[in-house]
């Protein structure tokens, strides 16, 4: 195996009130089930995507020149230390790998194209199959954990997708005022052919 090189940052604190559902895990370093205070990044040359862990409060104020054996024999042997292969069903891309990945509502996955909790379809052949763009706001695909340490960010097309009911209501306010009269788009496309 290569060699690695990490980094350890202090987590973001939530308001008391908010949880992200990484508050209480298992330290990667001891094992120990506590409250969540570091990730840990490791960076392995030749590997794309970072590997993210959660440190306990004891283990994320050492060093990572203290921490490297141990960290070493456990990433070693860590099932989640490469991006498994979730293909597409149309275009045979790994959906986990370019970041599209999402659950799709039942009566669109399973009702009108007939698939299970095993098919994968990027967000550009489900827009394919829908004969349409998505719709924002949480309306046709959802959120989903990967539960896989070295994943890639999510695309910027889902980011744009789940914006919150409330914010995606000041966003279409805000474009039909930007929009003004009906024909004003329409004189401006015209403006800038000519």
């Amino acid at each position: 195996m290569q060699t690695i090189h990490g980094t350890i940052k202090p987590k973001k604190q939530l308001p008391p009130h908010i949880i992200d559902g990484t508050e209480e895990d298992y330290c990667y370093v001891c094992g120990k089930l506590r409250w969540v205070y570091f990730n840990l990044t490791l960076h392995e040359e030749g590997i794309e995507h970072p590997f993210c862990a959660q440190l306990c409060r004891r283990c994320g104020t050492r060093s990572i020149k203290n921490l490297q054996p141990i960290i070493m024999r456990k990433y070693a042997d860590d099932p989640q230390r490469l991006i498994p292969e979730f293909i597409c069903n149309d275009c045979s891309r790994n959906v986990l790998k370019i970041g599209d990945w999402y659950i799709c509502k039942p009566e669109i996955w399973e009702n009108a194209f007939g698939l299970g909790w095993s098919d994968n379809l990027c967000i550009a052949c489900l827009e394919k199959r829908l004969r349409r763009p998505l719709r924002r706001g949480m309306r046709d695909v959802y959120p989903a954990s990967t539960q896989y340490r070295r994943h890639p960010p999510l695309s910027r097309r889902l980011h744009k997708l789940w914006v919150p009911p409330q914010r995606l209501r000041a966003l279409e306010k805000e474009e039909r005022r930007r929009r003004g009269a009906p024909g004003q788009g329409r004189r401006v496309e015209h403006d800038r052919r000519c």
